[in-house]
């Protein structure tokens, strides 16, 4: 994924943003986790792979929080070209569920307040298995899962054009070496396979991955475009469905509209 830095000098009162913590925990309500163990295990290839885990610890709601950045908040979905920036990469982690993050300490954690687990059950041909938590869910009350996901890999691997550009302004960085993915009925288990070993599966609709990762609620695009069930739509096959899909994906979230750009996360705009 792309990798941005910024030091804290840069943070200049240029722009100021308004975020409410959501009160209560973040899911499971454990207690702060203890001191970091040097347990990551950077072989992706093997299934015996294990990652920190990461649980947020039960907390007061915080209120609103005033935050001054260099450069105002543009667009919900920061995984288009025209929007990707890091005005947007302050807050989109913030919002969005995210299977993975990198900590302070530059530590790959598994967030356990979204993820069950994440798991590789194979590794010729390498499948990854992502399960997530009942109670992981949008600010509507839809659940976090396996639409989300597909989203993602809909929009970065379609290769259908308006003229000259694709109707997805995204990127393939890893989904494109994906064969196919699989969803349980309640939509919770994901089943990913790859048609090539990718080493960096981790970064895949997760904020480690960094600007063009960020999980967007499906429903929302299903509902204003008419989609019965995004997953059913073929990223390959041009068809009404995968334009008006593109059309939103690249539209619908510009800016900031809070009844599609929706929270899962700890903060709501």
């Amino acid at each position: 994924g792309r990798t941005r830095a910024t030091s804290l000098g840069a943070l200049i009162a240029a722009a100021a943003l308004v975020l409410t913590a959501c009160g209560g925990s973040g899911g499971s309500g454990s207690a702060a986790p203890t001191a970091l163990s040097p347990t990551q295990n950077f072989e992706p290839g093997k299934a015996t792979a294990t990652d920190t885990p990461f649980s947020r610890p039960k907390v007061a709601d915080a209120g609103d929080i005033a935050v001054t950045v260099d450069e105002g908040f543009q667009d919900y979905n920061n995984n288009t070209g025209s929007a990707n920036s890091l005005a947007n990469q302050y807050v989109t982690p913030l919002l969005t569920p995210s299977p993975f993050f990198t900590d302070e300490h530059t530590t790959l954690r598994l967030d356990t307040d979204y993820m069950q687990s994440v798991t590789v059950t194979s590794q010729n041909p390498q499948v990854v298995e992502y399960k997530w938590r009942p109670e992981a869910v949008w600010s509507d009350g839809a659940p976090v899962g396996c639409k989300d996901m597909y989203l993602l890999y809909l929009a970065a691997v379609s290769p259908v054009k308006d003229g000259e550009a694709q109707i997805f302004d995204s990127r393939p960085t890893g989904y494109d070496q994906i064969s196919k993915i699989d969803c349980s009925a309640d939509q919770k288990t994901v089943t990913v396979t790859f048609a090539t070993p990718f080493a960096d599966y981790r970064g895949l609709w997760s904020a480690a991955g960094q600007g063009g990762s960020e999980m967007l609620p499906a429903h929302i695009l299903e509902q204003r475009t008419g989609i019965a069930d995004i997953t059913k739509v073929d990223p390959r096959v041009d068809s009404p469905q995968l334009r008006a899909a593109g059309t939103f994906f690249t539209t619908g979230w510009n800016g900031f509209d809070p009844a599609v750009a929706l929270s899962a996360g700890p903060f709501r705009i």
